[in-house]
């Protein structure tokens, strides 16, 4: 077993929607919500593209039949953002409706910061469209205060994060310190004034 795979473990339910409920009925039985996320990214396939959307249709299924608490979270790249903006609206829409026809939610994560303007113009045209969606920030980017300040004043549920991606001096604090003190910042504000802003890590 790899050293990277021991350290990933602590986010990764599994390799099965089996495995998922199981660690997902855990977690609830221990009065914690989740977020459910199929890894993978930068999909340049349309039909691989729809068919990973089908399955997050799939696991919003076993949601609701095995009545967990858990909602999922979607990478944007794995749903053919690399192909074009449209198509990924289009291919996410689906997912967000069938969320919301099962009363449930869906998280908009953050990737490179390439992709961070591109991701929340899409963020926002699901806004205007649906009300169970939510995104990522990440407090290491400069830019996070004015994102957060534009989310918020668009009511769209947020879940801050450090910042996973390796990024460049010119976007990015690099210094954890800071990133921690920008995290605390801005979790304090999203407290105070977001609507129902989520913890750091959601369970993959």
């Amino acid at each position: 077993m790899g050293l990277l795979t021991i350290l990933a473990r602590r986010f990764i339910a599994g390799e099965s929607k089996e495995d998922a409920v199981r660690a997902v009925r855990d977690l609830n039985a221990l009065g914690m919500k989740t977020s459910l996320d199929i890894l993978g990214e930068n999909v340049t396939s349309e039909q691989m593209a729809r068919d990973l959307a089908n399955k997050y249709i799939d696991v919003l299924e076993t949601i609701d039949h095995e009545n967990i608490r858990a909602n999922v979270s979607v990478k944007l790249t794995q749903m053919g953002l690399d192909i074009s903006d449209d198509f990924c609206f289009d291919n996410v829409s689906r997912i967000i409706e069938a969320a919301r026809d099962r009363g449930n939610f869906v998280r908009i994560d953050m990737e490179g910061s390439d992709y961070t303007q591109r991701t929340l113009d899409l963020v926002y045209r699901w806004a205007d469209k649906y009300d169970n969606i939510g995104t990522v920030i990440q407090s290491m980017l400069y830019r996070s205060a004015g994102d957060i300040a534009e989310l918020k004043s668009r009511g769209i549920r947020v879940r801050l994060c450090k910042g996973a991606y390796k990024e460049p001096a010119s976007k990015a604090y690099q210094d954890m310190a800071t990133i921690r003190t920008r995290f605390l910042d801005y979790m304090r504000l999203l407290l105070k004034e977001g609507n129902y802003p989520g913890p750091e890590h959601s369970y993959e």
